[in-house]
C-alpha cells in the first residue's frame, strides 16, 4: 500500500506531467510561446520533483546520475517563471535574455556533471551518503563537489529575490498599462500572476529555511520534505490550470496594435483630438460597450492610440478605463 510519504514526494511530479503533456499538445497545434515556456517549467517540476524522490527513496546509485540535474532544475525555477510572465505581458522574447537567465543552472550542471564523471561509483554514493551530510573527506573532488552544492544553494537564494523584484515591478508597471488600454481589466491584468509572485516568494523562502537545515536533521524525519513538497504540489497545480486558461495579454495588445496601425493618423488632424473622443464616447454611447477597447476608438476616429491616451491622462488626470468607467 502506498503511503502518504510516498504520495507527497510523487505529487509534483505527477502533477507536472500531466500538465506538461496537455501543454505541449497545444504548442503543437498552436504556437504559443506562453503555453511553451509553461510547458517547459513542468518539465523542470517533474525533473526536480523526481529527482527528489529517488534520493528520498535512499537509491544513491541511481541519484548520482540525477543530482546535476536536481541542482540545475533549483536554479531553472525562478528564471523560467520569470520568463513565463514576460511571455504574457509582452509578445517579444530575446533569445540572448533568455539564455542569460538560464546560464547559471547550465554552468552549474556542467560543473555537476564534471566532477561526478570523475568520481568511481563508490565514491559517489559516499558522498551522497555521508559528505552531503558535512562531513570532510580527502577528496578534493568531493569537497569540489560539495562546494557547489553551497554555491547551488545560495545562487538559490539571491534568484528568489531578484525574480521576485523584477517580476513584481513588470507585473505592477503591466497593470497600469493595462488601464490605458482596456475599459474593463479584470482579464488583462493578471492580478492572479500577480500575487502568485508575491506568495511564491514566500513559499521559496520557506524552503530555503528548510534547504539550509543540515541534512542530517531533515533526514530524521520526513515531515520536511513532506510539506515542502506538497506545497510544492499545490503551487505547481494552481499555475497549471491557470495557464491553461491564461492568454497572453501582449500578443492581444500587438495583435490589436497591427490591425489598428492601417487606420491610424500618425499626426491629429485638424480637428481637435478632445471633440473627436467625446463626440464617439460619449456621443455615440459607446461608453455604454463593457469591453470597449482603445483600438475601437482608433477605429472610429482614426487617431493614433498614443494621443487618445495622452489626451485623457492630461484632460482627466485618469486613465482610459477609469474615464470609460466614470
Amino acid at each position: 500500500m502506498i503511503n502518504f510519504h510516498v504520495i507527497a514526494l510523487l505529487s509534483p511530479s505527477f502533477i507536472a506531467f500531466v500538465f506538461a503533456v496537455q501543454l505541449f499538445g497545444k504548442v503543437k497545434y498552436n504556437i504559443n510561446l506562453t503555453n511553451k515556456v509553461l510547458a517547459w517549467f513542468m518539465i523542470v517540476v517533474l525533473a526536480l520533483g523526481s529527482s527528489v524522490a529517488v534520493y528520498q527513496s535512499g537509491n544513491f546509485a541511481a541519484f548520482r546520475f540525477l543530482d546535476a540535474i536536481y541542482m540545475s532544475s533549483m536554479l531553472l525555477l525562478h528564471p523560467l517563471f520569470f520568463i513565463y510572465a514576460r511571455t504574457l505581458v509582452s509578445n517579444k522574447l530575446s533569445k540572448k535574455k533568455c539564455f542569460f537567465h538560464i546560464l547559471p543552472a547550465l554552468i552549474n550542471f556542467i560543473l555537476a556533471s564534471f566532477f561526478y564523471l570523475l568520481l568511481s561509483k563508490n565514491e559517489a554514493i559516499d558522498y551522497l551518503g555521508i559528505h552531503i551530510l558535512g562531513k570532510p573527506s580527502d577528496s578534493h573532488i568531493i569537497t569540489y563537489l560539495f562546494n557547489l552544492l553551497l554555491v547551488n544553494k545560495a545562487v538559490h537564494i539571491m534568484q528568489a529575490a531578484i525574480y521576485f523584484i523584477l517580476a513584481f515591478k513588470m507585473l505592477n508597471k503591466h497593470q497600469k498599462y493595462v488601464d490605458q488600454i482596456f475599459s474593463t481589466t479584470d482579464n488583462y491584468k493578471l492580478k492572479w500572476l500577480f500575487y502568485f509572485n508575491i506568495v511564491y516568494c514566500v513559499m521559496s523562502l520557506a524552503g530555503i529555511v528548510i534547504n539550509l537545515i543540515p541534512l542530517e536533521t531533515v533526514n530524521t524525519t520526513t515531515i520536511y520534505i513532506d510539506c515542502t513538497m506538497l506545497i510544492f504540489a499545490s503551487f505547481t497545480l494552481y499555475i497549471g490550470i491557470k495557464g491553461l486558461k491564461q492568454e497572453s495579454v501582449g500578443q492581444i495588445i500587438d495583435l490589436n496594435d497591427k490591425l489598428a496601425f492601417k487606420k491610424e493618423l500618425r499626426v491629429p488632424p485638424n480637428e481637435s483630438v478632445k471633440e473627436k473622443v467625446n463626440n464617439y464616447i460619449i456621443g455615440k454611447k459607446a461608453f455604454l460597450n463593457p469591453e470597449l477597447k482603445i483600438w475601437d476608438i482608433v477605429e472610429n476616429i482614426g487617431i493614433n492610440r498614443s494621443y487618445i491616451s495622452q489626451f485623457i491622462n492630461n484632460e482627466y488626470n485618469i486613465s482610459f478605463s477609469h474615464y470609460i468607467n466614470k
